[in-house]
């Protein structure tokens, strides 16, 4: 993930969606995709965090404490840039079928 501040580091240390969505099946990663704008549609905080710790870190615990701390703002600037690797992500299998 892509860091624009010294608070970012923690998130792009404990969040690495490219690397996890890799090993995903396409379906998965579509159906993430939906997930990921219905919670978007319907934001609740404690719900994005869960769903963002759970599909794109490897450290699940560590990056929902880290999240937890962060303002709504910043969470939902997270889900932006997962959208942004997701949409990349099937774009890139799309065009290697």
């Amino acid at each position: 993930m892509e860091n624009k501040c010294k608070c970012d580091d923690l998130v792009g240390f404990v969040m690495d969606p490219q690397n996890i969505l890799s090993e995903m099946p396409t379906e998965k990663v579509y159906m993430l995709l939906a997930d990921l704008d219905m919670i978007e549609d319907d934001y609740n905080r404690d719900l994005a965090i869960v769903y963002l710790s759970s599909n794109y870190s490897s450290k699940k615990h560590l990056c929902s404490t880290i999240l937890k701390g962060k303002h709504d703002h910043e969470i939902k600037e997270v889900a932006k840039t997962v959208r942004e690797v997701l949409v990349k992500e099937i774009g890139s299998r799309k065009k290697t079928k």
